[in-house]
């Protein structure tokens, strides 16, 4: 297990890695190239049939070689997903803190 210390350099090592891919996604697309890869989005299912179709073939148009994943799962699993970087985004409804 790791220390306190350990923990705080892991944790912002999971900000790093994130922040990288925005930058990476954000890079192509400034220099030209075409946006490509998983893009992994987690829904709670009571917003799940109406939030889904009002997007999904326009960015499907947009953006053909991006692999969009989405997933339905309650908030408590949405959040816990978000904080193990299974999932890239999540939408939520209920008010939820900040860490």
């Amino acid at each position: 297990l790791p220390t306190e210390g350990g923990r705080a350099v892991i944790d912002q090592a999971r900000v790093v890695v994130q922040e990288w891919k925005r930058l990476s996604l954000l890079g192509g697309k400034l220099q030209g190239k075409e946006l490509a890869g998983d893009l992994r989005i987690a829904v709670i299912p009571t917003l799940a049939p109406y939030w889904i179709p009002l997007f999904i073939e326009e960015f499907s148009r947009e953006y053909p070689k991006v692999n969009l994943r989405i997933d339905e799962l309650q908030t408590h699993q949405i959040l816990a997903a978000l904080d193990s970087d299974t999932v890239d985004a999540g939408l939520l409804v209920t008010p939820v803190g900040q860490k």
